[in-house]
């Protein structure tokens, strides 16, 4: 199993795995910096916390990861708006 997953992949499966990066960075963008009224953020977040739930049941390193993603996504939109809606530049301190 090792040998095929160190193989290089096809023109085409490099084109596929380009542009599935390109669309998972693009949906990461949106959800970090859409913003959303407080409801919609409870929403939101009780659907992350499900997710979570479901997710980690399985004990699988794939798991892990898209649990790490999750993570790291939500920490974003929380930095994001930290800085866009809390914080104000209007003069020095």
């Amino acid at each position: 199993m090792l040998k095929i997953l160190t193989q290089p992949l096809p023109l085409w499966g490099r084109l596929l795995r380009a542009v599935s990066l390109l669309l998972a960075l693009f949906a990461a963008v949106m959800f970090v910096t859409v913003p959303m009224e407080a409801g919609q953020q409870a929403v939101l977040t009780v659907i992350g916390i499900v997710a979570f739930v479901i997710i980690n049941q399985f004990k699988s390193r794939g798991a892990g990861l898209v649990l790490a993603i999750i993570s790291v996504l939500v920490t974003a939109r929380y930095l994001f708006w930290r800085v866009s809606d809390t914080m104000v530049f209007d003069g020095f301190v």
